[in-house]
């Protein structure tokens, strides 16, 4: 039921099935000019893909794939982040 539950909460969600569609989104910007997302917002971003491709379609993910317990500046989380993602969807068609 729970895994229903978390299915039907992320009908709407924009899966993103590549690096580059990911690197793109966080390189947007508004009409001003400056950038729609800080370091911190996209961690959200890759989190919220990694937990979609966990609870959606039941990937088995490395212990620490979501950074949880990371110690250290956003951007460096990022980094690391991003990392996991680029592993993750290795082998993603």
């Amino acid at each position: 039921m729970r895994t229903l539950q978390l299915f039907k909460d992320r009908e709407n969600f924009e899966v993103i099935k590549t690096t580059d569609e990911l690197l793109k989104l966080m390189k947007s910007k508004h009409p001003t000019g400056s950038f729609k997302y800080t370091a911190a917002m996209k961690c959200e971003i890759i989190i919220a893909q990694l937990q979609y491709r966990r609870d959606c379609l039941n990937r088995v993910l490395p212990p620490g794939s979501m950074c949880s317990g990371f110690k250290g500046t956003a951007e460096a989380k990022l980094r690391e982040l991003l990392g996991n993602f680029k592993e993750c969807i290795k082998d993603e068609v």
